[in-house]
């Protein structure tokens, strides 16, 4: 894919994100942390069965280091947003990095 082409998981997040009533926006932006961190967590343990809670801790998910720079990676392709790599961090929950993202999009 060439640097000038969209990334289809950056346009169709966006375009969903942005047909939505903005009421909805916060559950959809929690939704899709919730599916990332899944995915992330699926990849650095391998059969371990987590409920991604919205308000639980990514450490208490067991999200080490290595997989909050996985996050940081997904999330930035799926927002297109410049996210810090600390991001996790600094907003430990699925929800709090949610209500994160909606403030930094609009």
């Amino acid at each position: 894919m060439s640097s000038s082409s969209p990334d289809p998981v950056v346009h169709r997040s966006a375009a969903q994100l942005a047909a939505l009533p903005a009421a909805e926006r916060e559950r959809f932006l929690i939704g899709l942390v919730q599916r990332r961190v899944d995915e992330v967590l699926r990849v650095i343990r391998p059969g371990a069965a987590e409920v991604v809670e919205p308000d639980r801790s990514f450490l208490s998910l067991g999200l080490d280091s290595l997989g909050t720079i996985a996050l940081h990676g997904r999330l930035s392709a799926d927002t297109g947003l410049a996210l810090p790599v600390t991001v996790a961090f600094d907003h430990p929950t699925p929800a709090d990095l949610a209500r994160h993202l909606l403030a930094l999009l609009y």
